[in-house]
């Protein structure tokens, strides 16, 4: 069971320290706090695939642009995970992950009022920015909050939340769509991320080092990335378009690598790459969920198109 640090010490329930005292509820509205978010994050990553072809026919656009949906909201996550990390550091992990939900949960409202693609790729890319002070900083926080001898119980539930909101997001969204709107898809973020906003006061708010985040290797982090993700974007219909942002991309990573490689404390963990159990988990970890975002985004679409099936039926809108 995982130990929960309250104002009298480890708690192994929610209510009754380990003598019969009564301990604070506050560390467990932390942890919440810390799920409920992580859940938000995950679950609008996977809701939205299955209403891609809604939404293409909804906003009189091509499929392949209402993949940008998609797209902008994977791209801002990338971009900004490892600026996010040493931005939390920086300031502080609640500042900076309290920002996020609160980003992720304004840019759900523009979502949910998108009137054009340009207006929800926005909008997305938004949540994404959010998203990713959200998942780089949740663990670190549940670090502060659970017992040392917890931390793997606690990492696992962390992980538990992500499996199921992911596996939870293509029906959940296809239960909204048969009742309901594409706009809902998004406004059904609103309480939870306002619930999630307000346990995060109960989170430690502990001072940041006040180092500076060197904004040039942020620069350079969301090139390569932004480049890496449009390469792929644009490989089927403009491959040298796309061979040349690789390779740009390529250029700007070894440039941020070298440019970190002498820091104490750099924007990419390179002592934990050069690990090779590490190292080899992290490229396994990318290919999977490569994979699995692959299949998830093209699912809808041949469903829709190849059997006739889809929320709401083809020619109802």
């Amino acid at each position: 069971m995982m130990k929960i640090v309250g104002d009298k010490g480890p708690s192994l329930s929610p209510g009754i320290g380990p003598r019969g005292a009564p301990v604070s509820t506050r560390p467990i509205l932390a942890v919440a706090a810390v799920l409920a978010a992580t859940v938000l994050v995950v679950l609008d990553a996977s809701i939205v695939n299955v209403a891609l072809p809604t939404l293409a026919q909804a906003l009189s656009v091509s499929p392949a642009n209402a993949v940008l949906v998609m797209t902008a909201y994977q791209l801002a996550l990338v971009m900004a995970l490892l600026p996010c990390a040493a931005l939390g550091e920086s300031l502080g992990f609640r500042k900076v992950f309290t920002a996020g939900i609160a980003l992720f949960t304004g840019a759900s409202l523009l979502c949910a009022l998108a009137p054009s693609l340009p207006w929800l790729v926005a909008a997305r890319f938004a949540q994404g920015l959010g998203g990713a002070a959200v998942m780089a900083l949740g663990v670190a926080l549940m670090r502060q909050v659970v017992a040392p001898q917890s931390l793997g119980a606690a990492i696992g539930w962390n992980a538990l939340a992500v499996a199921l909101a992911s596996a939870a997001g293509p029906t959940l969204g296809a239960l909204i769509l048969s009742g309901a709107g594409w706009p809902w898809l998004f406004a059904v973020n609103l309480p939870v991320g306002l619930g999630a906003l307000a346990a995060a006061r109960a989170l430690p708010d502990r001072a940041g080092s006040g180092r500076a985040v060197d904004r040039v290797s942020v620069a350079l982090n969301a090139g390569a990335f932004a480049g890496l993700v449009a390469a792929a974007d644009l490989s089927r219909h403009q491959p040298g378009v796309a061979i040349g942002l690789a390779f740009a991309a390529v250029v700007l990573l070894a440039a941020l690598v070298r440019r970190e490689a002498p820091k104490a404390e750099p924007l990419i963990p390179l002592d934990l790459l050069r690990r090779g159990p590490f190292r080899v988990s992290v490229i396994a970890s990318v290919c999977c969920f490569t994979g699995q975002g692959a299949a998830l985004l093209a699912l809808p679409f041949l469903l829709r198109r190849e059997f006739g099936q889809g929320w709401p039926p083809p020619g109802s809108i």
